[in-house]
């Protein structure tokens, strides 16, 4: 079964906090001083780097707050949002819950070479509780041996931890490698609380398990070489979805590879195309594997004086029977439960009388 995801996100509101350094339009930023750090590396615009190692269009004006400890920049974004959540129907529910998460990054560059580390928290096992909060139509994961339908599992509170080292081995051209006990690897579009289009959702997209579900892994390997406008990445890295244990670093089972091409035509513009496959990655379906394929587009168009329209389209389409079983499941749970909420419960069987033997 394929997946299509279209948003789009109407932003009227400062482009930038922090340095004055920020470059705009995917330029570079001017020369920096010794306590000033410039805004891009070789070719490569920081306002092109979205989630982890995925890129976003240049003209993606960064919503953080930035600064300086001696050599190392600091940046730091968060989102919170207070919500309550009703789900109307049979298959709905309600909640006052909070979706949230902290980014905070440090990066030092010397010459050719560049060290980052970054690091993403989020409350929502403890704000969404461990089931997650309603959201109809959404699948995927599993909750104490059960799975989540018409439910959005919390992200862990380990979103990511991560290192990355980057060398410019030519005037255009970039070299990168990327650990992460917790991450993402090159698989699918910027994960949905990264997109512009997106990031001020108070929740996750219905497509968010089909198009960039893998954005928490636990245990990845990622190297690529870049230029100014493409990049190439390959991935090694565990497949498997986190289990309800929110608060944990999971054992790493680098069991699963992927490879992404980037395109940055302008600086308005990314598309990447990528596939990749996955080892069992549901805990309920132990043997079932999955091979995707994701295509998507980004743009981020200027209107006028601060107002610019972000979009996303994207495509997925897994080729295993894994996801139209998952699906077809889901609709069979639906409709028993609809048409008869107690048809899940075990059925006490009936004991027929016996007749009484025949008196002579």
């Amino acid at each position: 079964m394929a997946t299509t995801l279209i948003e789009l996100r109407l932003i009227a509101a400062p482009a930038n906090i922090g340095l004055s350094s920020q470059p705009v339009n995917g330029n570079s930023a001017p020369a920096a001083t010794d306590h000033e750090m410039k805004m891009a590396f070789g070719p490569l615009p920081d306002t092109q780097e979205a989630s982890r190692t995925a890129w976003q269009p240049a003209a993606t004006p960064m919503h953080a707050r930035h600064s300086m400890i001696g050599d190392w920049q600091m940046m730091t974004h968060y989102n919170a949002f207070l919500a309550y959540d009703h789900q109307s129907g049979p298959r709905g529910g309600d909640q006052f819950n909070s979706v949230n998460w902290l980014m905070l990054m440090a990066t030092r560059r010397t010459g050719d070479n560049e060290l980052a580390f970054h690091g993403m928290f989020s409350a929502e096992p403890w704000t969404t509780t461990g089931r997650g909060y309603p959201l109809i139509f959404q699948s995927g994961e599993a909750y104490r041996g059960q799975p989540l339908i018409d439910r959005q599992h919390p992200h862990d509170f380990l979103m990511e931890l991560s290192g990355r080292y980057g060398r410019l081995i030519a005037n255009e051209t970039v070299f990168s490698f990327y650990v992460a006990p917790s991450g993402e690897p090159a698989l699918g579009p910027p994960a949905f609380p990264h997109r512009l289009s997106a990031m001020d959702n108070p929740a996750a997209p219905v497509s968010h398990h089909w198009l960039d579900s893998t954005h928490i892994s636990f245990g990845v390997l990622t190297a690529g070489i870049a230029r100014k406008t493409w990049q190439w990445e390959g991935s090694w890295f565990n497949g498997r979805e986190p289990d309800d244990d929110r608060w944990d670093i999971e054992r790493p089972r680098l069991e699963s590879y992927a490879g992404r091409f980037t395109w940055n035509p302008t600086p308005a513009w990314s598309a990447q195309i990528s596939h990749g496959y996955l080892k069992e990655p549901e805990e309920l379906h132990p043997g079932e594997n999955v091979r995707r394929t994701t295509i998507s587009a980004l743009n981020v168009a200027e209107l006028s004086r601060g107002h610019r329209l972000a979009a996303t389209t994207g495509h997925t389409k897994p080729v295993e029977k894994f996801f139209r079983v998952l699906l077809r499941r889901s609709v069979v749970a639906h409709a028993r439960a609809i048409t008869s909420p107690a048809s899940f419960e075990p059925q006490t069987p009936v004991q027929q009388k016996q007749p009484e033997p025949h008196k002579h």
